[in-house]
């Protein structure tokens, strides 16, 4: 494994797209082999002495986990030399972020660290805060296996740097001037698409002869230090040792692999008549799942949670299964166990938690509770890749009449170079059910999931989050009582008996409610929001435009041609839609009406969304209408506009055809439907505040209604927060919490994690940024970085 040295420094990085000041570098004369008037001479000087020297290092050559803080040192100490690497330019995607880098003079006291951008910006960090200097002018072939040469040359106080043997600009090295290690390392940002930087030719020269660091593994080739070998993001058959040893390994290396999924929190809701699982939504060969789960009645009472695995949408799926009386067991679907045991402590009281890790590569996996091993399992019958899920209710005995079993910290990582979005499962679902409620919240937030659960059984839908694990556990609503009044904002639904709960949730002040009637699906979801009521409908026509699963959407006109009508503070609209479930039946041909209710005294929305299978519309509308008139808000029923209480419904085609972007025609100024764009990315950075010294670099890549976030921070304790909050840093300079929060540091400084709310949002209704926190409640703020509008 590629080391990293203690004290590593990312530094200030210079982002290509944010206008920075250049601040002029100063150069001192020293006395050093290379010492030259000038940092053009300097450099030349060096490079053409370099054939007549030999290299204390390499040329050394590999692989870089750059979207993880990887580099790659050459083992030598070394005060005034120069050091040279090729780099192979990787095929990232476009508009993804990267960089090549170098850093040197590396050691306890410090380091300088070099960051090359391929639209040729530059920067420096020389360890001393607010000391950082950039510039332009590092220009070179950016196509995908190009080669691109980076000479850096050091000594004394002053130092230059070259691309491709051709000097680019002159170093102020002043501040760390002490021998050191020269690292390789770089930057591929969340949405680069590719897994590693790859390098060639890495060689390091010493003016003075310098000699080798000691290295603290041994072994390899002779001419290449083990800890030059870079960290393995594919998938592997396991390391060489026991499989306690290599299940304790492979979790350490796990927390820097890319999390895929998560963290998430919620319940599984028991079903009385098949398992529950709890989707993620990714699917991989080998990667490392976590999740803890509550108990939800005491151990001699049984209860079970577990994991499923390589789901390929048949019956072909791993179930992991732990059960409250000590027991485990392996199996494929519900047959007999693989391999099963007894043993494992149990915590004994309902409320009590264990936490479950699989770590599976090829064909084995490694099995622990609570971190202790328990196993290693014999994957061969399923090689991969498929879809992982939470499960519980695995057995009658475990089955809770009315229960749920919440859970937290429910997170997928890959060792996979890249993950698949899945095929849609064979189970029984709602016909034409779109899988998860579109935004409402400014910014928008994530409600249900997409189902995707063991083959041949129905889904339970729970609520997973990716924000911070705040659960309501306790029902909203009361068992035979048929109403649910929102927690977080008053209002107030009932409904008959035709009509059950589904799951509901209220997290990070967004509270959703699910019903179905066995034919509708209804939605009732609300949050913060400034959104105006013709947004709030253009908002889910954006959302469902930025699904595959979702096409030819369209908004049907009322009678009197309108298609947004907008009365007091309710807007209603009809969205139609050929939805896709992916189980090879094609795509279901789905009327969506849509009730929007502002709520000004509280700054929300609530949103209710009915999914009506085309062909039952006329049998099921009567009973939809009912079920909206029965939302009370503020205490008064809401008054629905009468072109849908007149009796004045939509024109439902024989087949839900067009697509085109619909206009709306209301009584109050047209809004233009918004572009939401998934997949859409940006960078930003992070600058010390308050005096402190943490820094680092980041990308937030944008799904339909979420956003991905990595950061790589230097100078932060672990366990330091970072997240997301309206305003600029020194708007926030006072402020203690984030609106979104995204992760912890790690050892490593790398935080990967998502939030709550769209791209398009951060970058056009800001400004946002992004905050880091200290350890420990009530922390101050240790850095900040806004992110730059669309």
């Amino acid at each position: 494994m590629t080391s990293r040295a203690h004290g590593w420094r990312l530094g200030l990085i210079a982002i290509a797209s944010m206008l920075m000041m250049l601040m002029a570098p100063v150069f001192v004369s020293t006395t050093g082999v290379s010492a030259q008037a000038d940092p053009a001479t300097q450099f030349s000087t060096a490079i053409s002495q370099l054939p007549a020297m030999a290299p204390v290092a390499g040329p050394l050559s590999g692989s870089l986990d750059a979207a993880n803080a990887d580099s790659a040192p050459a083992g030598v100490s070394v005060t005034n030399g120069v050091a040279h690497a090729d780099f192979i330019v990787p095929a990232v995607n476009p508009g993804g972020l990267w960089a090549i880098a170098m850093m040197f003079r590396v050691s306890e006291a410090g380091q300088n660290f070099l960051l090359v951008f391929p639209d040729g910006t530059w920067q420096l960090d020389n360890g001393v805060p607010g000391g950082a200097i950039s510039g332009t002018g590092a220009t070179f072939d950016t196509t995908p296996g190009a080669n691109v040469s980076l000479d850096v040359v050091f000594d004394g106080a002053t130092g230059s740097f070259g691309i491709n043997g051709v000097f680019v600009a002159g170093l102020d090295l002043s501040a760390v001037q002490g021998a050191g290690d020269v690292q390789l390392t770089g930057y591929l940002g969340l949405g680069a698409g590719v897994p590693t930087l790859d390098y060639t030719n890495f060689t390091v020269y010493d003016f003075a002869g310098g000699t080798a660091a000691p290295t603290e593994t041994t072994g390899g080739q002779t001419d290449v230090p083990t800890a030059a070998v870079p960290t393995t993001t594919g998938g592997t058959t396991g390391t060489p040792g026991d499989p306690e040893s290599t299940f304790n390994e492979l979790l350490a290396l796990e927390m820097t692999q890319p999390m895929v999924f998560g963290p998430a929190s919620g319940a599984m809701i028991h079903d009385p008549e098949r398992i529950t699982f709890e989707p993620t939504g990714v699917s991989v060969t080998d990667f490392g799942a976590h999740i803890q789960c509550t108990a939800p009645r005491s151990a001699a009472e049984l209860w079970d949670c577990g994991l499923a695995f390589r789901d390929t949408s048949s019956t072909n799926h791993f179930r992991l299964g732990v059960v409250s009386d000590g027991s485990w067991f392996l199996s494929v679907g519900s047959g007999s166990p693989l391999q099963n045991g007894r043993g494992i402590p149990i915590p004994p009281n309902a409320g009590d938690k264990i936490t479950l890790d699989l770590i599976v590569q090829g064909n084995t996996g490694y099995f622990g509770v609570d971190g202790v091993f328990v196993s290693d399992l014999d994957l061969t019958q399923i090689p991969g890749p498929g879809t992982v899920a939470a499960v519980v209710g695995f057995f009658d005995e475990t089955y809770i009449p009315g229960g749920q079993t919440t859970y937290e910290d429910f997170y997928v990582s890959s060792f996979d170079s890249s993950t698949q979005t899945p095929p849609m499962p064979s189970e029984t679902a709602v016909v034409g059910l779109p899988t998860q409620a579109p935004t409402v919240q400014v910014p928008p937030v994530e409600s249900t999931p997409t189902p995707q659960s063991g083959a041949g059984e129905t889904p339970v839908i729970g609520l997973p989050s990716p924000t911070p694990p705040v659960v309501e556990t306790t029902p909203i609503t009361q068992a035979g009582a048929n109403s649910y009044t929102s927690p977080t904002f008053g209002y107030q639904l009932t409904w008959d008996d035709t009509w059950s709960v589904v799951t509901e949730s209220s997290q990070d002040s967004f509270d959703v409610l699910r019903l179905s009637n066995g034919v509708v699906t209804a939605d009732i979801y609300s949050g913060f929001s400034t959104m105006g009521l013709e947004e709030c409908v253009t908002s889910l026509v954006s959302y469902y435009q930025g699904h595959e699963s979702y096409t030819n959407i369209a908004i049907q006109p009322f009678p009197d041609g309108r298609e947004i009508v907008v009365e007091g503070n309710v807007a209603v609209a009809t969205l139609t839609f050929d939805y896709d479930a992916g189980s090879g039946a094609g795509p279901v041909p789905t009327i969506d009406t849509v009730l929007c209710v502002a709520m000004p005294t509280q700054s929300a929305l609530v949103t209710m969304e009915n999914y009506i299978p085309a062909d039952q519309y006329d049998a099921q509308i009567g009973s939809v209408r009912t079920l909206e008139s029965q939302l009370v808000v503020d205490g008064m029923p809401v008054a629905i506009p009468s072109v849908v209480t007149g009796g004045g419904q939509v024109a439902v085609p024989t087949e839900i055809t067009g697509g085109v972007e619909p206009t709306v025609a209301t009584s109050e100024t047209t809004v233009s439907v918004p572009t939401v764009t998934a997949g859409s990315s940006t960078a930003f950075v992070v600058s010390p505040v308050g005096g402190g010294t943490v820094s680092g670099i980041g990308t937030i890549e944008g799904q339909a209604r979420s956003v991905n976030l990595q950061v790589i921070l230097v100078g932060a304790q672990p366990g330091s927060a970072v997240g997301i909050a309206r305003g600029t840093c020194a708007e926030l300079a006072t402020v203690l919490d984030p609106d979104y929060f995204v992760g912890e540091s790690s050892e490593t400084g790398v935080v990967q994690g998502s939030a709550p709310v769209s791209i398009t949002v951060l970058q056009s209704r800001g400004p946002y940024s992004v905050v880091v926190y200290g350890p420990g409640e009530g922390a101050p703020m240790v850095a900040c970085g806004e992110i730059v509008a669309g």
